[in-house]
């Protein structure tokens, strides 16, 4: 693993094991989600007051009796990551051109949706293609929580 990549895993690793382990049932976010309107319920559940990126969160999908022990989080995650093309932000297997979008904060709660997938233990989305990933400047990650996300 290149030294970079070491760096954002130290710094995922260290978040996740100081802020996504809970000592309650209180600690945990609580979301129903509708598979057939994934993208909307998912933004009405981030949009609640009692919210948290940061809490590890329990996903419960509308008329399905499962109890969360990871297996309809990871499921959950998956299907919200191949719902992103249909935010716009991408174009093929690279990010598209669109001021409307970045007006919009489009890009900025693709961001969220991905950050929030990969701090859960999800995956990033499936859109960029190695070649494409590869020519995108490196850069140090610096975590910043802000209270309420």
């Amino acid at each position: 693993m290149p030294s970079g990549e070491k760096e954002v895993d130290v710094v995922i690793r260290k978040f996740i094991n100081d802020n996504l382990q809970p000592a309650s049932e209180e600690e945990y976010c609580n979301i129903l989600i509708n598979r057939k309107n994934l993208l909307s319920s998912t933004l009405a559940a981030i949009q609640r007051s009692t919210f948290s990126f940061v809490k590890p969160v329990h996903v419960s999908f509308s008329g399905e009796e499962a109890a969360d022990t990871g297996g309809p989080r990871r499921e959950y995650f998956r299907l919200l990551m191949s719902s992103l093309k249909n935010l716009g932000i991408f174009q093929g297997s690279w990010f598209s051109h669109d001021l409307h979008l970045l007006r919009c904060k489009k890009y900025e709660l693709g961001g969220k949706l991905v950050s929030w997938s990969v701090l859960q233990g999800g995956s990033g989305p499936n859109c960029l293609s190695q070649e494409r990933f590869s020519v995108m400047p490196s850069f140090r990650v610096i975590l910043i929580v802000k209270s309420g996300y």
